[in-house]
């Protein structure tokens, strides 16, 4: 697992949300199928849309991995079932937009690659652990391609509950285009740099690693320890050791995180360096 379990109250929020929903309307999940290989073939075609169809290299390969979306239905025994099956990963975000299912499919499939200086990159916005860098770093003006007409956004956060994305609606009409959105090197760098925890925690999973805390303990006391490593110019051959170090031990630690960093590095034959 990846984030928190999901809350109690999960499923009965979003079927609230459904109840309320206004007439002008319509509320659809986007799920990242990458995390569930083929968990799109629990629905007929004619009612998800697969974003990676819009790529000219799509094949039954990548549509199992593709994000998709359905129009959520309150009624369908389907969706309960993949909405169990998402519990614990970042899979899950609800739109609600004016837009018609074809039409919100056209604007977003267009974003699965991105372009930074030539170069092609799959761009994760259906995997919810990098939505909140992403309306953080993208431009107003990508922000109104991006999420065109939506009025809300929701998520699955790290916490396993629904957290909404700040955004503004608009009426702005998505015109179809025919090349990649361009990405700024330092708005890649941002969300490269969002995804450093989560590639520890990766390490740490891989390695089997117990630490008696949650998903969501976990990439906060990483972020610590990435935050003291980096002012103290922690080498990043080491950083990976110390912030797994640190996860598992911190709570037996009374001292501030730096004290705690440079005693590690004692304890490892390290020089110390003066913090920045």
């Amino acid at each position: 697992m990846l984030i928190d379990r999901f809350e109690q109250c999960f499923l009965d929020d979003l079927y609230e949300r459904a109840s309320q929903l206004q007439r002008k309307y319509n509320l659809y999940l986007l799920v990242d199928g990458a995390f569930v290989r083929g968990i799109h073939k629990s629905f007929k075609v004619e009612e998800k849309r697969i974003l990676f169809e819009a790529l000219p290299s799509c094949n039954d390969e990548t549509r199992n991995v593709s994000p998709f979306l359905i129009r959520f239905d309150p009624f369908d025994q389907r969706q309960r079932i993949l909405l169990s099956r998402a519990c614990g990963w970042p899979m899950i975000s609800l739109i609600e937009t004016p837009e018609e299912l074809s039409d919100l499919f056209t604007r977003l499939s267009a974003w699965c690659v991105v372009e930074v200086e030539n170069d092609r990159f799959n761009f994760r916005f259906a995997d919810t652990r990098r939505l909140p860098a992403i309306a953080k770093y993208l431009t107003a003006e990508q922000c109104r391609h991006f999420f065109g007409p939506a009025q809300r956004w929701s998520f699955v956060n790290r916490e396993g509950d629904w957290a909404d994305l700040d955004i503004v609606e608009t009426r702005h009409k998505y015109h179809a285009q025919y090349f990649y959105p361009i990405l700024q090197k330092s708005q890649f760098a941002a969300l490269l740099d969002d995804s450093r925890p989560d590639e520890i925690l990766a390490v740490m999973a891989y390695r089997g690693e117990e630490t008696g805390v949650t998903c969501y303990q976990r990439w906060v006391l990483v972020i610590e320890a990435i935050k003291v490593a980096d002012a103290s110019d922690l080498r990043d051959s080491d950083l990976i050791e110390w912030a797994i170090w640190y996860v598992k031990n911190s709570h037996l630690c009374d001292d501030s995180v730096v004290s705690i960093l440079e005693t590690w590095r004692k304890e490892n034959g390290m020089l110390s360096r003066e913090i920045n």
